[in-house]
């Protein structure tokens, strides 16, 4: 018969997950650690560049001028426009396939519903997606 008393076995179990988890949390913070010090060395290795293509074309005609030109024309209001825009069409478009993908997937069960309330009640013709039918217009 063992000497230790009952139960140091799931005490003993649990001081080892406490210890896994301890091991795993430090190598999780190592780990993000590093993601920041990459992001942060990218980020000063595309300034470093940016630097060097910008000095070698200092002082030279070139098509740069050009561009340069053309983007020193363009008003930041219009074009800042123009993104806001967009992005409110994008995120329109994806709110309507979200909600009509949301009203497809309750249909079944709002009908059923409606049913055990109401047992002779009549449909509104509606598609499952929530849109008018086709044939009433």
């Amino acid at each position: 018969m063992s000497t230790k008393p009952r139960g140091s076995t799931s005490v003993e179990r649990l001081q080892a997950e406490n210890d896994f988890l301890r091991r795993g949390g430090i190598a999780e913070e190592v780990g993000k650690s590093i993601r920041v010090l990459l992001i942060c060395a990218a980020a000063v290795a595309i300034t470093y560049l940016l630097g060097h293509a910008i000095e070698s074309l200092s002082g030279k005609e070139t098509d740069a001028n050009i561009i340069v030109s053309l983007l020193g024309k363009i008003e930041i209001s219009v074009v800042l426009s123009w993104v806001v825009g967009a992005a409110g069409v994008v995120y329109g478009r994806s709110q309507m396939k979200l909600r009509k993908a949301t009203i497809e997937r309750l249909h079944g069960r709002i009908k059923s519903l409606e049913e055990g309330i109401d047992p002779g009640r009549t449909t509104s013709k509606l598609t499952k997606s929530g849109d008018t039918n086709p044939g009433d217009t």
